[in-house]
């Protein structure tokens, strides 16, 4: 019989398959080729057969310096490493499918509900998880639960191990760390330094970034969930808004990184009593490779070519009611191919760019009030707390990005991130882009 493992992978596998040749690392006339990695969340809900659905799938390796970030403005994504580009595409996702439930009374999402067709269908009322913003309508259906799949070890602690069992004796030495070591580890700098935060990787003469490594990001979900803002207005982090599993290669695994960094008995083991901890389901040595990793050489036998990381990554999300065409991007530098990095044109940004989510945001909050009371007759499904609404209406028409995810309305989350992060002790803000609104 199929492991639940191996048809999430599946699925994420044929997903990928179906895209366009431009989502696609190239093959060189020469025989060398590009590799990428690739990471997909896949929702099953509950029953023998576990029906499953990929709602976001992405590749990519980037991510922006540090001096870079000022100039951004909410339209240049930071970090496209495949991991984390999934996790934004699935926010995207999220707030779609809450605007299709808003915008259409007849659409019955096989995913969320409101707080009211809960009460009705359990009979009762259960409180939300403190990390929610009070009122919010919707929730995951508890039928759904959050697989996560990845072709590479997520870059940081937990593929440490990894990386020094794949390096040629020639490149046995790590990359050296330019500055204080106990509060900002790059990527491949002092192997023996474990447990620790580490910055996304990047050549060694490259401008440093402190984008968190996909390791520290993940690890950081087990506590805050992986709803983000401005779709964690709108849906409850319940305890299945968590990832419950993330399936990987067994050539990706190594179950001494992956303890250290994700387990509860791991670097975060004090904080254990507040998480939510996935399990790994490594995939038989045996099942089927995704074609474009990097196959742990960075030289192909067959043909002596030094392999290459494609600069581009690629976003698909699955958009609800398949009336419409689902997502897809490429992206080059953080924005769509066929733009430049800074080029001033709004068309340039990702739907799962900061700006474009607050906007997506603003707009389901002007529909809510048309659809719940305002014209015609409430939508029955929907349980409208006028006083949430008023609260939600302040914080998204808030001045600046910063202030509208530091609201009152979110200090749960933002207490809790913080309780984390100064628990991992060498985390580093990754700020710049915050100061900039809407108008």
């Amino acid at each position: 019989m199929t492991s639940l493992a191996e048809r999430v992978a599946g699925l994420a596998l044929s997903t990928f398959e179906s895209l366009p040749r431009k989502c696609k690392p190239r093959t060189f006339a020469d025989g060398g080729r590009e590799w990428t990695p690739m990471a997909a969340l896949i929702l099953a809900e509950a029953g023998d057969d576990r029906p499953l659905t990929c709602v976001s799938l992405a590749t990519g390796t980037k991510c922006l310096a540090a001096s870079a970030l000022p100039t951004c403005r909410g339209t240049v994504l930071h970090d496209c490493h495949a991991e984390i580009l999934a996790l934004r595409g699935f926010n995207w996702w999220l707030l779609a499918e809450v605007q299709k439930i808003v915008e259409d009374p007849a659409y019955q999402s096989p995913f969320l509900e409101s707080e009211k067709e809960y009460e009705t269908d359990h009979q009762q009322t259960t409180l939300s998880t403190p990390l929610s913003t009070p009122g919010a309508p919707f929730r995951l259906k508890p039928t759904i639960s959050i697989h996560f799949f990845t072709t590479e070890a997520p870059c940081g602690d937990a593929s440490m191990e990894i990386l020094m069992n794949s390096l040629p004796p020639d490149e046995a030495a790590p990359w050296p760390v330019r500055e204080n070591a106990s509060t900002a580890l790059q990527g491949r700098g002092h192997f023996s330094l474990l447990g620790h935060v580490r910055r996304k990787p990047a050549r060694a003469d490259a401008e440093p970034s402190l984008s968190k490594s996909c390791t520290d990001k993940l690890a950081l979900k087990q506590f805050t969930g992986i709803i983000s803002f401005p779709a964690d207005l709108f849906v409850q982090r319940t305890a299945n808004a968590f990832i419950r599993t993330v399936v990987v290669y067994a050539n990706q695994y190594n179950s001494t990184g992956y303890e250290r960094a994700f387990a509860s008995s791991g670097r975060l083991s004090s904080l254990s009593h507040l998480g939510h901890f996935f399990s790994i389901e490594s995939l038989p040595p045996e099942f089927s490779r995704f074609p474009f990793s990097k196959d742990d050489r960075s030289v192909d036998s067959r043909t002596q070519t030094r392999l290459k990381a494609s600069n581009l990554s690629a976003l698909w999300v699955n958009r609800p009611g398949q009336k419409k065409d689902d997502v897809l991007e490429v992206l080059v530098n953080g924005v769509k191919q066929g733009y430049k990095q800074w080029d001033e044109r709004p068309a340039k940004a990702s739907v799962a760019s900061r700006r474009r989510l607050w906007e997506h945001g603003v707009k389901i909050a002007k529909i809510f009030p048309q659809n719940q009371g305002s014209r015609g007759e409430p939508d029955d499904r929907i349980e409208y707390d006028v006083e949430w609404h008023k609260k939600i209406d302040q914080v998204l028409s808030i001045k600046t990005y910063c202030a509208a995810k530091s609201t009152t309305l979110r200090s749960s989350y933002v207490q809790r991130k913080k309780h984390v992060t100064e628990a991992l002790c060498n985390w580093t803000d990754n700020r710049g882009d915050d100061e900039w609104s809407l108008c």
